[in-house]
Parts: structure tokens; sequence; C-alpha cells
């Protein structure tokens, strides 16, 4: 898993999206899990948590996490939102982290219609 992934938007400039290191998630937490719940969402069978209101500034806070230059965010289009998502979802790992939520959440579901108490 690269640690950080270059992404060439639309008007054909060269961004580069780094890992988010553990400083980044703590301090920006919120907007963190409702990326990677609303990037899972559809895996869980629900909708996305992130209002259609609150999903630009959520993923422009993200995005600017995310990119190792900040101030690139200047370059970025709507129509770049695909590549960047997917890059920030591979260099962060979030498919083997969704992989182990959605496993847990199973296994809780189970336990609970079979009566038994969910486990940590």
């Amino acid at each position: 898993m690269p640690y950080a992934h270059p992404v060439t938007l639309a008007n054909h400039v060269t961004v580069t999206v780094t890992g988010w290191g553990l400083g980044d998630v703590a301090s920006h937490a919120a907007d963190v899990q409702a990326v990677i719940d609303a990037l899972t969402a559809p895996l869980r069978g629900t909708p996305s948590p992130l209002l259609l209101g609150a999903v630009v500034p959520v993923l422009a806070r993200v995005l600017q996490l995310s990119l190792t230059r900040p101030e690139d965010a200047q370059h970025l289009a709507i129509c770049d939102l695909a590549p960047l998502l997917q890059a920030i979802w591979d260099v962060n790992g979030l498919a083997d982290l969704a992989k182990k939520s959605l496993a847990r959440q199973l296994r809780a579901q189970t336990r609970f219609r079979q009566g038994s108490p969910p486990s940590p």
C-alpha cells in the first residue's frame, strides 16, 4: 500500500494524496469518520450519513487534509472527486478497515439475533 498517490486532475495539474497520520485523524475525527461511513454505506446497505448540504464542506476538509500541499485544493473541480476519493481510499488502506468493520458488524448482528451478548 503506497503512502502517497499522484492524481492528475481534469485541468492536467497533478496533485499528491498522502495517507492520514494519527494526529490528522484525531484532529479531524468527525470528518474522517463521515467520509468513511459515506464511502462504505453502499456496502452496508444503508444510506449515506452525509446530508447533501454537509457533504461538500466535509469533502473539502478531508481533501485538504489528504493533499501533500493543501494549497493545491484551489485546482480541484467536482469532476476530480472520484479519482481523489479512490486515491484517499487506497493510501489509507480503507478497504481493509471497511472489511474488518463490516465483519465485526455482521458478527454483532448475528449474536443479537441469536440472543447472545455482543462481544467487544
